[in-house]
């Protein structure tokens, strides 16, 4: 894509395009929205290092996964989620996946290890409009809408946002 392609496109979604030289003071965030995803880039001048958060209310992506995060206090080591009211899929059916793709599998809580935490691995979620996910049995479905990923992120990396550029938009990684 060209130089004139790219502003074009980020005039059309609304976006600063940091990778087209704006001048950041160093360190500031260029905050966008795309539909109901809020995408924040920051570049740090100083060490040449870009830094991407995109998130819609308790969800966030990172390392190509979603992280959804219910209460620190809901254990969710047996969790099942449902994409679009499809049949239910246990967190541990990505757990494989999930450790590839660099996450830890539990934190260093013995009480509750998950830490209300769920992540979905985001190729099972890119046209999907709503995840909702059960902590244990007899517990109600917490829904989460995400639809308008796949714009989000196509957005992210037309503002110069790599994979390795995501980092947890919540504190403490997901």
């Amino acid at each position: 894509m060209t130089a004139s392609a790219s502003l074009a496109l980020a005039a059309l979604l609304g976006l600063h395009m940091p990778s087209l030289h704006v001048p950041w003071p160093h360190g500031a965030a260029v905050v966008s929205h795309v539909g109901d995803w809020t995408l924040k880039t920051r570049l740090d001048r100083f060490a040449g290092e870009r830094s991407c958060t995109l998130s819609r209310g308790r969800t966030d992506y990172q390392r190509q996964a979603l992280v959804f995060r219910l209460s620190t206090h809901t254990d969710t080591a047996a969790a099942l989620y449902r994409i679009d009211g499809a049949e239910p899929v246990a967190v541990r059916a990505d757990e494989a996946e999930l450790a590839s793709l660099g996450f830890a599998l539990h934190n260093d809580d013995l009480d509750n290890p998950s830490g209300g935490l769920v992540r979905i691995p985001a190729h099972r979620l890119a046209t999907a409009g709503e995840v909702q996910i059960e902590a244990g049995p007899g517990r109600g479905p917490v829904k989460f809408k995400i639809g308008g990923l796949a714009a989000a992120l196509d957005a992210a990396r037309a503002a110069g946002c790599a994979e390795a550029d995501f980092k947890p938009a919540f504190g403490p990684k997901g």
